[in-house]
């Protein structure tokens, strides 16, 4: 089992996420048994964290390319709707006559 202060350590490095990630991260590297082996342990605990973690970031990813794709929709909505306005400005421009009118 995890000792106290690498499981700090641990739940401090998953601040970011949700109390069911870091629960399930937990959870599952408690059942991770110990063999004084040190590096492997820790290699263990990362393989760990990066199974329950993977999805979490994978949804947040596909979330915000989502808004991406929806904002550059927007944005070139906009700059259709702005090149349309400066033609219809530079006809209006065209028509201009040499007369002033007061």
């Amino acid at each position: 089992m995890i000792d106290a202060a690498a499981r700090n350590a641990l739940i401090e490095a998953l601040a970011e996420f949700s109390p069911e990630v870091v629960d399930e991260v937990l959870r599952r590297v408690d059942t991770l048994p110990f063999n004084e082996d040190s590096d492997a342990y820790v290699k263990a605990i990362t393989s760990v964290a990066a199974e329950v973690i993977t999805p979490v970031l994978q949804a947040k990813i596909d979330a915000l390319q989502a808004e991406s794709e929806a904002l550059n929709r927007q944005t070139a909505e906009v700059i259709a709707r702005h090149e349309e306005a400066m033609r219809r400005f530079e006809e209006f421009r065209a028509m201009k006559t040499d007369d002033i009118i007061h």
